[in-house]
């Protein structure tokens, strides 16, 4: 067969002389071209594979290409008939394919640092540190950072401002953005510093004394209206007077900060500013000396420069915090540099300052040139704008200095460039990528050399392929409404056109080459109502499961390139992908009632994992042996198997504790005393091991990977023992840290999204269903692939409200406080755009992923429609508009047109589920427990309420919740122990709506200070307050710490020496709610004869009567103490301490009666 694109074929590997540009449609085969060129250059030409460098996206694909030239040069030297020189050539070649620069652009840069790392003033050893290691380095920076400034009173206007909301983590994310590059911290600081250099707040205090002149002279001239009226009775006299008095009692009461809460309100709240304009059509005409209209107009004229005013005061703060925190990271900066720890961001940038040098670039680039006679580019269109500008000074003679970190301007030397992508597939424009630089450079290219177009398509059928033509030629055309015409932003990449891809590959014999799930809109059950978000994205994850099991159940043929025919696929051809993972809970619920052994490509949810959590918990027990909450969760944990009678009675009847190194001889040989031996040993045995050998101790004694195989998700579980046990591993080689720091790390993985918990392994050697995002997925290929979570809006989550980034321009560019930047809006609206353009590419990759069948979602709301906005329209609508225009679904199959046909896949996968239980009367309480057994240790349904329901579906409670939801069902109408709270009043706290933050920051404060004293209570309480934007309150939040402190329970409790924990987790699985309730209590006092268990109110006071909150307070409580239960034998004992300036209040709570009532609620 003649490949259409053959000719272009051939000037790849031939044409040699040539810069050459090639755009690679999917499944194009542009590994093997690239194979196929530096094959050509090695033999033909005689390059060294040293010279050659080829920089691919990903490790695995250079990994990859490194394989597919071994075999190339392999097959070389067997073949007898090639020339012995060539041979030659080519053994060569594979002694050096180690070495060669084949790799991604971070190693090619960290090549260069290495070669000059003494020049370039860096120390001869460098670390790189992976995204999470840099993480943890930045937060130990920013916590720093914070700690400084909060402590300097020369920027305390400034803070008065910034945080007068809680916008610190706006203010972090822009900081992680300039860090990566000094280009962009020299911006920032010019930007700063645009009106001179903002060394002190001194220009913000100013013109917050501006702000209170503003409003005196409006007050003023409210004062001298006022006069001119005839009649005291006319509305807008009334107006008038309301507006100053609103005045007078900001100017007069309220301090700097509390000025600066009610000010930044005014420029984004529509609300607030009509209070300070005068209302026009107020009043009549005739009660005024004065023409009315006239007045108003004059008045209102102050209000908006009081707004203007505050614009101008938030952009100083801003400036000055920036030019502060810009100097902290390039200081920042200096000392990693100097230390030799460099991220990611620091290699490429530090490349390209060491090539543009005014003293070292010149040498440096000669270096490149002389020593690397090509440079290759993969997956440009997805690649850093710094990768092309490190190309040209590598290909270039022309100097450093004439090139200025522009790469246009190098005349980069003929036959040394190669370029290949797909604009199609740009998908990463969040890294940096921009797919406008991908057409400057091949028409750059096109004037020196070649471009060239591969679309033959060597992956898909010819029916999929026919699909993808018809189905994106029409998506890279469609438009939400409000992004046709003038109203698409400039600079916002162009359609530029479809190459439609020419499948070599005929279709299979059984299943349709392309299906559809969804097809039709879903009604709601009201003309009037919205289908609900939820319930379209639980009814799509529902069907995508039934689609797998149809798919298997109707033998859909898929092609096994292997044995070279076709064959009925399995569940491991099968890949659902996924644009965002919000949906991925309600995907694995669906998979796991049906029974669909899957494996999610995915951040892991390692915390879900019990045996992890048992484990982390033994390893918390063999560090501190005095941790008797961690060794009596690992006593529970299906490590141990012990029952919570089992502990009760080792703790009664035999009067144990569960201090394990303190243990005698056994003296009841009860398997509680046998666990807590086995800890001992435990700990013996890995007390001076490193941390990773601890680790596979702890697997091997308790064979971890044995017991788990016999579970449903072993997978899963396996994997996470894999990950976890890589993570000790390189703190070993990272650290000589103890086992305590090791889990203080792994505690911080566990609650961050850092790629670090990405999956270690795939599915390709296990009958599994793989789950992946489309990012993922990139790529890679699958025999049937199902785009699913399509229903997901394109441009995710809300506008948070506050938004601060560096534009094109150099600008920081903002959204804060309720101010907006003048170029703000453009660049918001620009950013939507490019979501959507880019959502378009996104689906295509998806679709090109697939090989011999692909089965589309398309559920979306019949509310909906092709009218939707860009910001609000989803995946499975631009595809469904796209395709309706031009009738591309018309001859598609839907798999499920008949709903019948999907619950009857439900009833019939049900059925076969509960005889596998083996559980005879699950609607039996009595046996409830076992059925809970038996069913979560089959992996696939628990019965709960009368009903069988996922067992993932039961997901964990907050005993906030739990305790709202019991007061509200049973009621809080019994008799209070402890009496009244009386006489605790501060209303000035409800003046500006702040007791939540100040509840927030009390409990911070709370846990921070040290209660058996307060040396260090003000200074905690000052940067706690400002953190989380009370610091006009700092005096009171002060006061109620004190009075926490002061309370005879924490006194007296500090004075006997007993054992205090404060924030402790709590966690118990209730079978009667069917889940998890979990929470932090905030103070636990054990004595020896019980456990007290305090919870913080910073509520006013208590009114007498129902509906004060106090019966939900006190199943809190309860509630925690029920969790408590099984840990200790101890009485236990509640209180509720309400705080206020005033003092403190203890309430007891009577606990028995309280589980009495639960539990028979």
């Amino acid at each position: 067969m003649q490949l259409e694109d053959k000719g272009a074929r051939d000037l790849i590997r031939t044409e040699l002389s040539d810069s050459i540009f090639v755009v690679a449609g999917a499944g194009s085969g542009k590994t093997t071209a690239l194979v196929g060129r530096v094959c050509s250059l090695v033999l033909e030409r005689g390059y060294s594979l040293r010279s050659i460098v080829a920089i691919t996206f990903t490790e695995k694909a250079a990994e990859e290409l490194k394989e597919r030239l071994v075999q190339s040069f392999e097959s070389c030297v067997q073949d007898a008939s090639n020339p012995t020189d060539v041979r030659d050539l080519a053994k060569q070649a594979l002694l050096e394919i180690d070495d060669a620069p084949i790799g991604t652009i971070h190693s090619f840069a960290r090549r260069i640092l290495a070669r000059f790392a003494d020049v370039a003033g860096l120390p001869a050893e460098l670390v790189v540190m992976d995204e999470f290691e840099f993480q943890l380095d930045f937060d130990r920076f920013w916590d720093e950072f914070v700690d400084s400034v909060l402590t300097e009173s020369d920027i305390q206007g400034v803070l008065s401002v910034l945080l007068s909301g809680n916008n610190m983590g706006a203010i972090k994310d822009l900081a992680k953005e300039l860090i990566s590059s000094k280009r962009l911290l020299e911006e920032a600081l010019a930007w700063s510093r645009g009106a001179g250099r903002l060394s002190t707040s001194t220009q913000v205090v100013e013109h917050l004394e501006l702000q209170r002149q503003i409003l005196e002279r409006y007050r003023d001239e409210i004062e001298g209206a006022m006069k001119e009226n005839r009649d005291p009775s006319d509305a807008l006299y009334g107006s008038l007077l309301e507006l100053k008095g609103n005045i007078d009692d900001l100017l007069d009461g309220a301090s700097d900060f509390e000025l600066v809460e009610v000010l930044v309100r005014i420029p984004g709240s529509t609300k607030v500013i009509d209070q300070l304009r005068v209302p026009k059509s107020a009043g009549r005409k005739d009660n005024w000396r004065v023409d009315k209209k006239t007045l108003v107009e004059t008045l209102n004229k102050r209000a908006e420069e009081l707004r203007d005013s505050v614009l101008v005061l938030v952009d100083l703060a801003l400036r000055s915090f920036v030019d502060r925190l810009s100097d902290a990271l390039l200081a920042y900066r200096k000392k990693r540099r100097e230390a030799g720890r460099l991220s990611f961001d620091d290699l490429i940038d530090l490349t390209v300052e060491l090539l543009g040098s005014d003293v070292l670039g010149d040498k440096v680039r000669t270096y490149l040139y002389e020593n690397y006679q090509v440079v290759m580019l993969d997956e440009f269109q997805d690649t850093d704008p710094n990768q092309i500008l490190i190309a040209a000074y590598a290909t270039s003679k022309t100097k450093s200095l004439e090139i200025e970190g522009d790469w246009s301007r190098a005349q980069m030397s003929k036959g040394r460039l190669f370029v290949v992508g797909d604009p199609k597939q740009a998908i990463y424009s969040f890294r940096g990528a921009d797919v406008k630089l991908f057409y400057l450079v091949q028409s750059y290219v096109s004037q020196m050399g070649r471009c060239l177009n591969l679309v033959s398509n060597f992956r898909s059928t010819k029916g999929v392929c026919s699909f993808i033509n018809d189905l994106c030629e029409q998506v890279f055309k469609f438009l939400p409404d409000d992004m046709n015409g003038d109203s698409v932003v400039e600079d916002v990449e162009p359609f530029v056109g479809f190459d439609r891809l020419v499948p070599v590959r005929e279709s299979v014999d059984k299943g349709p080459s392309v299906a559809l799930i969804g097809k039709l809109p879903v009604v709601p059950a009201e003309p009037t109502e919205k289908v609900a978000s939820n319930y379209l994205r639980q009814l799509e994850a529902k069907t995508t499961a039934a689609a797998v099991v149809s798919i298997l159940e109707q033998g859909w043929h898929v092609y096994d390139e292997r044995l070279g025919l076709e064959r009925p696929a399995k569940y491991s051809d099968i890949a659902i992908l996924v644009p965002t993972r919000s949906s991925l809970s309600e995907l694995k619920k669906a998979l796991d009632f049906l029974g669909v052994p899957f494996v999610a490509d995915l951040s892991l949810d390692l915390l879900s994992n019990d045996i992890l959590r048992s484990m982390l918990m033994v390893l918390a027990s063999v560090w501190d042996s005095t941790d008797e909450i961690s060794t009596v969760a690992a006593l529970k944990s299906p490590l141990f198997c012990l029952s919570s009678r089992e502990l009760l009675v080792h703790r009664v009847s035999c009067g144990g504790g569960f201090d394990y190194l303190g243990l005698g001889e056994p003296s009841c040989g009860c398997r509680v005393e046998e666990g807590l031996l086995r800890l001992r040993r435990l700990r013996e045995s890995v007390g001076k091991l490193p941390v990773h050998e601890c680790i596979k101790t702890v697997m091997n004694r308790f064979m971890l990977y044995e017991v788990t195989a016999s579970r449903p998700g072993w997978r899963e579980d396996w994997k996470h023992l894999d990950w976890f046990l890589s993570q000790a591993i390189k703190w070993t080689l990272d650290t000589s840290d103890t086992l305590g720091a090791f889990l203080r790390y792994i505690q911080s993985v566990l609650t961050s999204k850092s790629s670090v918990l990405e999956p270690l392994s795939s599915a390709s050697e296990r009958d599994v269903v793989t789950i992946s995002t489309i990012h993922k997925a990139k790529g890679l290929e699958y025999p049937i692939c199902i785009l699913s979570s399509m229903s997901s809006r394109v441009v995710g989550g809300r506008d948070s409200g506050t938004h601060l980034k560096l534009d094109a321009d150099g600008e920081v560019t903002y959204r804060f406080l309720g101010c907006e930047s003048p170029s703000y809006d453009a660049l918001k609206k620009r950013e939507v755009q490019r979501q959507i353009l880019e959502a378009q590419r996104l689906m295509y990759v998806a679709m090109t992923r697939a090989r011999d069948h692909l089965v589309v979602s398309l559920f979306r709301g019949a509310d909906g429609g092709c009218n939707r906005s860009s910001s609000s329209i989803s995946y499975s609508e631009l595809l469904s508009c796209a395709g309706e225009r031009a009738a591309v679904f018309d001859k598609v199959e839907d798999i499920f047109s008949d709903p019948e046909e999907l619950e009857g896949i439900y009833r019939l996968r049900r059925s076969r589920v509960d005889a596998d239980s083996e559980v005879k009367d699950p609607t039996d309480r009595s046996s409830n427990t076992k059925v809970v057994e038996a069913t979560v240790r089959k992996g696939f349904l628990v019965f709960d309420k009368g009903e069988w329901k996922p067992h993932s579906v039961l997901e964990p409670t907050g005993v906030t919740s739990a305790a709202r939801n019991i007061a509200s069902f049973l009621g809080d109408d019994f008799e209070r122990t402890g009496g009244e709270v009386q006489g605790v009043e501060v209303p000035e706290l409800e003046q500006f709506n702040r007791p939540g933050k100040i509840g927030t920051a009390l409990h911070k404060v709370l846990k921070l200070i040290d209660l058996d004293g307060e040396p260090n209570l003000d200074s905690v309480v000052l940067g706690v307050s400002r953190l989380y934007g009370c610091g006009d309150y700092s005096t009171e939040i002060a006061a109620m710490a004190l009075a926490a402190m002061r309370t005879a329970t924490v006194s007296g409790a500090y004075n006997r020496g007993v054992k205090i924990r404060k924030e402790v987790f709590v966690s118990r699985r209730s079978e009667d709610l069917g889940r998890w309730v979990e929470g932090f209590i905030d103070l636990l006092i054990e004595y020896e004869d019980r456990v007290e268990i305090i919870d913080y109110k910073s509520a006013a006071q208590l009114p007498p009567g129902k509906g004060d909150n106090f019966g939900r307070y006190s199943y809190q409580l309860a509630l925690y103490a029920w969790a408590l239960e099984p840990l200790t034998q101890k009485e236990l004992v509640g209180k509720v301490v309400y705080l206020s300036p005033a003092g403190a209040k203890e309430v007891l709570v009577d606990i028995p009666p309280l589980l009495k009532r639960l539990r028979s609620g």
